[in-house]
This record gives structure tokens, C-alpha cells and sequence, in this order.
């Protein structure tokens, strides 16, 4: 059995036999999708497969008696607050209409900012150009707002395995179109064109974006609509903004003087997710450094497995973040959401984490008063409604305050429709307080950063910048593994053989020394 190689081989002779366990990491997105399906059970099939799993846990036995306890084998019940929408707005101050489910109306010509693309470059087969140009030219239209758009063919095998032979072809496209605002789209390819696709963006600085000739030739005008959302927001736009009203008196980040930092950690796995790794953990990091409500990422590589960042190795990112951020608008109050962290680290964070924040504020010249946010999207609680007699999953916006940790300030949120299975909530705790706020004020502040994921017409989750940090760690882990495998010789080690942080970070970076000013890894 071949367990860490390169190979080649042939379709019919790669069998998984009967019953064999493999991760679904193994697996391409649509078959990821087809198992997911397999545990989302509607709300009412979940409410019943919990009760069912309490009776056989047997909770109410001799041992428990044995210490006096007993055992309230009975759901909680409570009441829900459910929010109005949030009101967002697009270009030339125009409100967009909210809907019932959660969603709300934004179509390209009401863009807050629009990007400056200059020109699309498509990668494919001649084959699939000629099949997708009209669909491309109908989104580009769409985005852009012009009736003509430079689009130009460069034919490419997006089945090479050729990482070379990719990044020189978006080199050559770079100096072919100097100083030009380019977009790269790739129509089709395997699941691995995504990654050299990606490394090569990573390598030249220019964006790319991977489309499947399905989505393009049999997508309806909302699957457009995204993809132009997308490009968009990718190119350096700004689709939609929030205004967060009378109820958010301290946090309104239309003021100017607020910096949101959100942080999230991808961790490295052995085999099976466990045993020994030497690939690193990485850092992503989502903020609003150059404009109130537009948040751009970046990534950063660090020890493997460390749940809390070392304020040493943070120190110099967010040195350089609020470096940036005071190049364009003064900073007096800082907003840190930090993802999945449980309650056992939250003093490390503080100690640590916010603790390098705060030195680097400092080093800059930046007096603010900080409010930190943990956000927990993976929790074991479920909640559920009644509705016309059926369990149901809570409806958009709502909001619980009970079933929370004694002298914590922590409630529930759940801001979306969920559209299969149960929808899960998000438990959001305040770990530190310098300004005062209220309850219904981090309420609100929470939900409307819900809004601002721009790329689809409805709140989602988690807080965007949450959703973003953990998009842009993700792409960093999958940018080392794609270098690692097929160009492991750019990797730079220290004497005693540890892999260079600072050097793979900088290598593997989209704008390398400087942060980025688009969300390029929309």
C-alpha cells in the first residue's frame, strides 16, 4: 500500500473496497457534499435522535444517585428575540429592500463601490471558450457596468501538473498587461487546477478565479449575480454597507474610528487527524484597515498546533496592520472576534493574544480601548421552535440569553435561514470590555457584521470578518501543501532543521512585504 508517494494510475485499478473508512478530505467537493447530506437531519429528525440518545445514555442510574445528583432529562425552554433586518445600503445611499426569509434585494447596478477592471484574461481549452463567452460577457457587463470589456482567450491544459508551466503562464500574462487591473478565469479542470491556480496568484499578484462550465452555460440570473458579487468585491469594490443605527452607539464602524480584527487558526493533522505533524499551523486574519467597512486578509504561517498565538510571532502582523490603518483614519477603539476558542483559553487570549495587540497599538502610537469578542460557531447546543405544531429551526436573526455560563456576558445568534439540516448556533462570548457596552448593542454589532459577507444577497452565520479569517487560514494551509508537494525546495529551514515561518510566509503571500488593499481570495 502506497501511503505518502507520487504515483500514476490508472481509473481501474484505484478501488476503495467494501466498508473501508477514508477521510472525506480524500474526496472532491461534490462527493464531500454527498456525505455531509448524510448526517443534515431536518430539525424535527434531530430534536427526536437527541431525546433518543438521552434515554439510552441512561443518565438517572445508581451511580449518580450514589452522589445525590438527579438529572433533569428535559430540553430547556425559553424565549427568542428575534431582530429586525439590518439595514444595508448601496450605491447613491439606496436602501435594499429586505425579504421575509432573511434575504435581501442587491443587484449589480446598485453596487456601493465599483472595482476598476481593466481586463479578463480566460484560461481553457479553445472548446470551452467558445461555449462560455457569452455567459462571461453577460457577468462582466454585469459587474463592470460597461457595454464593452476587454476579454481575451489564452489557451491553456488546466490538467498539467506542471506547477512551473502555470505560474509562468500568469507571469507572462502580468507583463503582457503591465499596470492593467486583471482578472484571471479559469473555465474548468480537475480539483488539483485550483491549487496551482491559486499558488500561481499567490506567486504574481494577480487575482484568479475558477469557474466550471456548468455554472457558466446552465446557471440562472442568481448564480450570475453572485459570480459578479464575487468579482466585484475580488477586484476591489464594495457591494453593499451596513447601517447599524441608534442601538449601537459605541461600535458603529461608520465612524471612522473603530478597527475590527478578527482571528482564526487553521491547524495542520497527521494521518487520520492524529500522530506527528511538521506542517505548520496558520494564522488568518481579516480587518477593515483601509476602509470602515471593507475587510481585506491575510495569512501568516506558525508552530503547528498551538491553539493560542504566540504574542511574539503576532507582534509584527498586526504591528504592520495598524501601521497601515493609521495611513488612513485615526484609530480609538479596537474590536477583536476570535474564533473557536473555548472558555479555557479565553485568559490566554487575553494574556497573550490581545496582550500583543495592545504592545503593538502602542509602538504606533495608538491609544484605544479595546472590546473582544469570541465567537464559537462549533458548539454542541441546539436549539429549536414550535411552528404550527412541527419542530422547526430558529428563524432568522434570533437571539437567546438563557442556557448561558453563570457571570459570563454570553448569548446565542443565529442570523441565517438555515437552508438544510438544523441550523446551529452561534454561542458569542464578551471576553473583555473597556468601553461599556450593552448586551443588545453587541447583539446588533454582531448581527450586522453578518451582513458584510458581499458575495451573497443574505446575512450569514458567523461576523463576515469571522467567515473571511477562516477562508484566508484555509487558503495559506492549502498554498504549503501545494508547495510541498510539488516544489518542496522552496522551502526555507532554520539550522536545526525547523521550518522558516517568516520566509514561507512571505513566499507564499499574495503582496509578499505589504498587506493586501483588495479581498482577493473572494
Amino acid at each position: 500500500m502506497l501511503n505518502a508517494g507520487d504515483e500514476i494510475f490508472n481509473l481501474n485499478q484505484l478501488v476503495i473496497k467494501e466498508d473501508q473508512k477514508i477521510t472525506i478530505d480524500f474526496l472532491n467537493d461534490r462527493l464531500k457534499e454527498n456525505v455531509l447530506k448524510l448526517n443534515r437531519f431536518d430539525a424535527q429528525q434531530r430534536k427526536q435522535l437527541i431525546i433518543q440518545q438521552i434515554h439510552r445514555l441512561n443518565l438517572n442510574n445508581h451511580i449518580t444517585h450514589a452522589f445525590g445528583i438527579d438529572i433533569n432529562q428535559e430540553m430547556l425552554r425559553g424565549k427568542i428575540e428575534i431582530f429586525p433586518p439590518i439595514n444595508t445600503v448601496g450605491a447613491n445611499d439606496i436602501q435594499l429592500a429586505p425579504l421575509p426569509n432573511g434575504a435581501f434585494q442587491l443587484n449589480p447596478q446598485n453596487y456601493f463601490k465599483r472595482s476598476n477592471l481593466d481586463k479578463v484574461i480566460v484560461l481553457s481549452s479553445r472548446i470551452n471558450f467558445q461555449k462560455c463567452l457569452r455567459p462571461i460577457t453577460t457577468i462582466i457587463q454585469l459587474a463592470t457596468c460597461k457595454k464593452r470589456n476587454d476579454i481575451e482567450f489564452k489557451e491553456f491544459d488546466l490538467f498539467s501538473t506542471n506547477i512551473d508551466a502555470w505560474v509562468n503562464c500568469v507571469e507572462s500574462i502580468k507583463s503582457e498587461n503591465n499596470e492593467k487591473v486583471i482578472l484571471i478565469l479559469a473555465i474548468d479542470g480537475p480539483y488539483d487546477a485550483h491549487f496551482f491556480l491559486k499558488y500561481s496568484e499567490s506567486q504574481t499578484g494577480l487575482q484568479t478565479q475558477q469557474i466550471m462550465t456548468p455554472t457558466l452555460v446552465d446557471g440562472d440570473f442568481n448564480t450570475q449575480r453572485n459570480i459578479c458579487h464575487k468579482i466585484n468585491v475580488k477586484m476591489g469594490g464594495l457591494n453593499l454597507i451596513v447601517k447599524f443605527g441608534k442601538n449601537v452607539p459605541n461600535l458603529d464602524i461608520n465612524t471612522g474610528d473603530i478597527l475590527v480584527i478578527a482571528i482564526d487558526i487553521c491547524h495542520a493533522t497527521g494521518d487520520n487527524y492524529i500522530g506527528k505533524t511538521t506542517e505548520p499551523s496558520t494564522v488568518g486574519i481579516s480587518s477593515n484597515y483601509i476602509q470602515p467597512q471593507e475587510f481585506q486578509n491575510f495569512f501568516f504561517y506558525t508552530k503547528t498546533r498551538n491553539e493560542v498565538i504566540d504574542k511574539d510571532v503576532l507582534f509584527p502582523y498586526i504591528q504592520k496592520l495598524l501601521m497601515e490603518a493609521c495611513k488612513n483614519r485615526k484609530i480609538e477603539k479596537i474590536v477583536i472576534l476570535r474564533d473557536g476558542v473555548d472558555e479555557g483559553r479565553f485568559s490566554r487570549v487575553i494574556g497573550e493574544e490581545v496582550a500583543a495587540i495592545k504592545s503593538a497599538a502602542i509602538q504606533v502610537g495608538i491609544n484605544a480601548k479595546f472590546v473582544v469578542f469570541v465567537i464559537n460557531k462549533k458548539t454542541n447546543t441546539r436549539h429549536f421552535m414550535k411552528e404550527n405544531n412541527r419542530v422547526v429551526s430558529l428563524p432568522p436573526r434570533s437571539f437567546i440569553n438563557w442556557g448561558c455560563r453563570y457571570k459570563f456576558v454570553q448569548f446565542y445568534c443565529s442570523p441565517h435561514r438555515s437552508i438544510s439540516g438544523t441550523a446551529i448556533s452561534s454561542l458569542i462570548t464578551v471576553v473583555l470590555d473597556e468601553i461599556g457596552i450593552s448586551k443588545l448593542e453587541s447583539q446588533v454589532f454582531i448581527l450586522g457584521l453578518t451582513y458584510l459577507h458581499q458575495i451573497v444577497n443574505k446575512p450569514i452565520s458567523i461576523p463576515s470578518p469571522v467567515y473571511q479569517a477562516d477562508e484566508i487560514a484555509h487558503r495559506g494551509q492549502m498554498l504549503f501543501r501545494t508547495l510541498k508537494k510539488y516544489k518542496p525546495e522552496n522551502i526555507r529551514y532554520h539550522e536545526n532543521g525547523e521550518i522558516n515561518f517568516e520566509a514561507l510566509t512571505e513566499f507564499l503571500s499574495f503582496s509578499k512585504f505589504s498587506l493586501p488593499f483588495t479581498r482577493y481570495n473572494a
